[in-house]
Order: C-alpha cells, then structure tokens, then sequence
C-alpha cells in the first residue's frame, strides 16, 4: 500500500503494522519487537477520487487535510513505536516542493510523524529535519527520486538517478525483557546511497562518478538540515548525523 491503495477503504487508509524482531545484547540476551506504523497516500490522480480503496488527498485545503489524516496519524502514534508516512504528492520536474506540501509535511512531523517518504517529482529533492516541541526530531525526504525509471531521461533533472536510504534508530531504555511500549525510539543518521539507472538495471555509484557527484550537490543545495553538514561514510554514501 505504497500509494495509499488497498483492497478496502480501511487497507487504503491504513495503518498496517510491522512487527520487526529485535535482539538486545545484555546479559539475559533478551528479545523485543518494534513495531512499525504504516501509512500512505496520493494527491493525484484526482480521477481516483471515486474509487473508495484509494486514499487520495485530493486538494491542498490544508484545515480539511488536517482533519482527515490527524485521526490516522493519532491511531498510528498511539498503536506503534515508529510511524512511517509514505506519500506520492507534488508535480513532477519541480525542485522546491509547494508551500503547502512542506507545511503540510512539518505538520504531520509534529503530529506523530517520524519519517515522510515523499515521492512523484521523478527526481531527488531536498531533505529536511523538524525538531519538534519536546526535542525530538522528525525527517522529511521531499523526494526520494526514482529507482527504476522508463522515461526518456531529462538532462536538468536527471531523472536517472537516485539513491538507497538507509535509517539508523537508536531504541532505548536497552533492557526490554518485558516488551514495555515505552521503547524511546530516536533518530541517529541517514546513509544514502546514489545510484543511477540504465536500461532498467540500477547500480550504485562510486566516488569517482560525476554523477554520485552531481546528486551531492544538489541534495546540498536543496535540504533544509539546520546546519548539519554532509559526511562520506566507510561504503561511499552521504551520511547525515541527524542528533550531532
């Protein structure tokens, strides 16, 4: 349910829960589990907003946006220990998101949100943290660009290329012997890993590559990291200490 698609109108609006297994390493080497909260949704095609197993937002009246995702968000935040909103919204070819888009994104941060993975520029755009009031830290990645791509590939926007992103959690308190739900979960880094596709086949980028070059720069350019600094990790990504 990647674009806010399902069998049902309750699938379609989420959320879905994953249960991920987690080993702590103490002394009694106890299990845990983290659980996941899902959700996710389109702003267009508008055409779709007749069919009920389809969460469309269909226009940016953001009052009306509020009330229809603040429910979703709240049931997510209080059921899960990490909530995840996967969004297909913006036109494509566009580097800076609409106002509305990155105020609409702050607000779902601040309403529980960990992480938005944006989506349907067809191309990279800017990343950005939220701190929110009690000081923790929500991430914004605007968009993500495309993985496998079939279109004619556009020389401004490299549509072409993209990347992996890998999130690193921190979990506390460490001792979970009872699976307690008051597991604090913190954002630690975001690694990224460029990549670029030719003739349907994705590869990863080196340093040496113009192009692992070209898609620093211009995450550089357009995210909003309040200060924060790139750095090159051990396996040639981008690394971004979300808490340093």
């Amino acid at each position: 349910m990647l674009l806010g698609a399902g069998k049902t109108r309750q699938q379609a609006l989420g959320p879905v829960f994953l249960d991920i297994p987690i080993i702590v390493e103490n002394l009694s080497r106890s299990s845990a589990t983290l659980r996941i909260g899902l959700l996710s949704a389109s702003d267009h095609p508008s055409d779709w907003s007749s069919v009920s197993s389809f969460h469309l937002l269909a226009r940016y009246d953001l009052p009306s946006l509020y009330a229809q995702l603040g429910p979703l968000i709240a049931n997510a935040r209080a059921n899960s220990d990490f909530v995840i909103f996967s969004i297909h919204w913006g036109p494509n070819y566009q580097w800076i998101p609409d106002k509305k888009i990155q105020e609409l994104g702050r607000w779902m941060i601040n309403e529980g949100v960990d992480v938005i993975h944006g989506h349907s520029s067809h191309h990279i755009q800017g990343i950005e943290i939220v701190e929110r009031k009690n000081q923790t830290r929500g991430l914004i990645l605007y968009g993500c660009g495309d993985f496998v791509d079939d279109y004619a590939i556009d020389q401004q926007y490299r549509n072409d290329l993209g990347a992996l992103y890998q999130l690193h959690l921190t979990i506390s308190p460490l001792n979970l012997e009872e699976n307690q739900k008051s597991k604090s979960i913190r954002l630690q880094s975001l690694s990224i890993f460029p990549t670029r596709c030719s003739n349907f086949q994705v590869n990863r980028l080196n340093l040496e590559d113009n192009d692992w070059t070209w898609i620093k720069e211009k995450l550089v350019q357009l995210s909003n990291i309040d200060g924060k600094t790139w750095t090159i990790g051990q396996n040639s990504e981008l690394l971004l200490d979300i808490y340093k």
